[in-house]
């Protein structure tokens, strides 16, 4: 049995031994990798039972990452497999709808964060929608979004000022930054918009789609023209080094993925084409990489999945081939896992992290094999 199978057997093992003591985000992970490895329907009905019991409506946590946002992209992903969550699925809606609304109204600029701010909840918002035109709710999130990208220093007010900035951050960045990543940054934001469009095609929504792409442009930098991770806020001086440059958080081809989303939603082929090339000559091929670890947020199943995505939506043969030497790399790396894969209760996260955890080494390969589509994957983890 290859290692990613090992490993997926090996955390259900702990997981069911140890359920007791795991918290709501342990089983929502889990969910997930079982449902991608093809459990029975009742071993998923029984997943997001425990779940239910442990939720509780009154927690203003609206976040993508492991707030109300999240349990209603499972259940949103359960509803369209199964068709037995439309209650539940309605409820989350609205509470997610209301959290939103009223961190929009009181403190929106500074909850623009795409795992945990309002982008993720917004975003699942418009996927789930199923009408031609928005909620009333929604267009007014929209909106007021699109007056905050709209100003004509947009970006500025996105800046990450020096009192904000965590202490092991102080030294790279005394001056404060703008964060230009995937997973807490401004290429992040542009699956939300993307999906907005996609429901309004409202030309003031496309341009703020070009306006970010375009600096973006603007600020690649090297010989093979890359995407900075951060730039600072003095003098907009590029700064890249603060993460492995291969990695989906905050690395070249995350940042790459979400320009190719936006572009393509807006109907840019040359753009497109461009990012398609750049990805080819930066990544494909490569054989030695920043990167050493194998879990989604900095490491390979990260950069697996990135392809495999873009493989998916290009059709790119080499995008495709390329992607089983990346699946290589995760079982290699996992060797080492197996034999110490141990459970301590206050570590849960490195075991059951769909982001960095050992589960999340072995979950993009998992989705490329399953039965069901990896649109729901794909979503939940900034991908699409």
């Amino acid at each position: 049995m290859e290692n990613y199978k090992l490993i997926g057997e090996e955390i259900k093992r702990i997981y069911h031994q140890n359920k007791e003591e795991l918290n709501i985000n342990s089983t929502m992970d889990m969910l997930l990798l079982e449902f991608y490895m093809d459990a029975e329907e009742d071993v998923i009905h029984e997943y997001m039972a425990t779940i239910y019991d442990k939720l509780s409506f009154y927690v203003n946590d609206y976040s993508g990452l492991y707030g109300l946002t999240n349990v209603a992209n499972l259940c949103g992903m359960l509803n369209s497999e199964f068709g037995t969550y439309s209650t539940f699925l309605e409820q989350l809606i609205n509470k997610v709808e209301e959290n939103i609304m009223d961190i929009v109204k009181s403190n929106l600029s500074n909850s623009l964060d795409p795992l945990k701010g309002v982008f993720g909840g917004a975003r699942f918002l418009t996927n789930f929608y199923h009408k031609n035109t928005l909620s009333e709710k929604l267009v007014y999130i929209e909106r007021e979004i699109e007056k905050i990208l709209n100003k004509k220093q947009a970006f500025s007010s996105l800046y990450i000022e020096k009192e904000f900035i965590k202490d092991d951050e102080k030294e790279l960045f005394p001056f404060g930054y703008l964060d230009m990543g995937l997973a807490h940054g401004l290429a992040g934001q542009l699956f939300f918009l993307s999906s907005i469009y996609k429901k309004n095609k409202d030309l003031k929504t496309k341009k703020i789609i070009q306006k970010i792409i375009s600096f973006y442009e603007m600020h690649q930098y090297g010989n093979e023209g890359v995407f900075p991770s951060y730039i600072y806020k003095e003098k907009q001086k590029i700064y890249s080094g603060a993460t492995k440059e291969e990695s989906w958080c905050y690395g070249f081809p995350g940042i790459a993925n979400a320009l190719y989303t936006a572009a393509m939603c807006i109907g840019d082929d040359k753009r497109c084409a461009d990012l398609l090339e750049l990805v080819t000559r930066k990544i494909i091929g490569k054989t030695e990489f920043e990167i050493s670890e194998s879990i989604f947020c900095h490491g390979y199943a990260g950069l697996y999945a990135i392809i495999s995505n873009l493989g998916d939506i290009s059709q790119e043969k080499s995008f495709c081939s390329y992607k089983k030497n990346l699946a290589h790399m995760i079982n290699s790396s996992l060797q080492k896992d197996i034999s110490k894969l141990n459970f301590e209760s206050n570590q849960q996260n490195k075991i059951f992290s769909r982001i960095d955890g050992l589960l999340s080494s072995v979950l993009p390969i998992f989705v490329d094999n399953s039965k069901h589509s990896a649109e729901y994957y794909r979503q939940i983890v900034l991908l699409k």
